[in-house]
């Protein structure tokens, strides 16, 4: 989490350095709907096609995990939060109206009804105002079939909208992942991910809002004699700034902070 937190606090320095007008940008993410299909890939060996999902790792592994933070008042507030087992997980911070981000994960009994959903919101004030959520769903091992290749799907719904007030600088950052990890696979081989992002800024030919839903797909085949056993994990990503417009010059670097603040979350993710 440090290296993340470094960066919101970048972020929210960037932020802070802007003198301020009226506005608001919003964003919300939703991430489930896991489903899969199975295909024999050797229909004469006489072995069904079969994943079979196992109880989640005890500890962090199998967690569902947040980071929220908002900046708001001059300052950065973080959270960090944590869900064991097949307990839902919200994570909040509520600084109304300048900042508000929200994590929730539901349906974690069933990798088939597993939810992720976040919410960011930024009003402008004199300081600016920034909020952010970072969302894993938790670790959900399988095993699968000899013979047999898993093609899985999710869905991820993106909805932002920033405002078009003249003076006014905002921006939101978001993406969704479905990310397959197997075992006993040759190191750099065993990873497979899917993704999608989307940014909202004042850069010339960039949308003031969008609604969107894009489904995700990994794929992959074992064509061993023996089952395989890997996970399968869904994660979503938030990152809402607003600020008046900053003095010649710092803009580019406002960009940047942003732009810093998605891809530090995307590594770590």
């Amino acid at each position: 989490m440090k290296r993340r937190s470094a960066a919101c606090a970048a972020a929210a320095l960037l932020l802070q350095s802007l003198a301020g007008g009226a506005g608001a940008a919003t964003g919300h993410v939703s991430h489930g709907n896991l489903t899969w299909t199975l295909v024999d890939l050797d229909p004469a060996d006489g072995i069904a096609p079969s994943l079979r999902f196992l109880p989640p790792p005890a500890g962090p592994l199998g967690a569902a995990r947040a980071y929220v933070s908002a900046f708001a008042g001059g300052a950065l507030h973080e959270d960090n939060v944590m869900a064991t087992g097949s307990d839902p997980l919200l994570a909040e911070l509520d600084y109304s109206p300048a900042a508000h981000t929200s994590a929730r994960v539901d349906g974690r009994a069933d990798p088939a009804t597993l939810s992720l959903s976040l919410d960011t919101v930024a009003t402008l004030e004199p300081n600016g105002a920034s909020a952010t959520a970072w969302l894993h769903g938790g670790t959900l091992p399988f095993v699968l079939s000899a013979n047999t290749g898993v093609t899985f799907h999710s869905t991820v719904l993106l909805q932002g909208e920033r405002g078009s007030e003249p003076g006014i600088y905002d921006a939101w950052l978001a993406s969704g992942t479905l990310t397959v990890s197997l075992d006993g696979l040759a190191p750099g081989g065993s990873m497979f991910t899917d993704y999608v992002a989307v940014t909202l800024s004042p850069s010339p030919g960039d949308p003031v809002a969008v609604d969107f839903t894009r489904e995700l797909t990994v794929d992959y085949s074992n064509r061993t004699g023996a089952s395989l056993t890997g996970d399968v994990a869904l994660l979503a990503i938030g990152t809402t700034a607003i600020a008046p417009v900053p003095e010649p010059g710092m803009l580019p670097m406002a960009l940047a902070g942003l732009a810093l603040v998605g891809w530090t979350i995307r590594r770590r993710s």
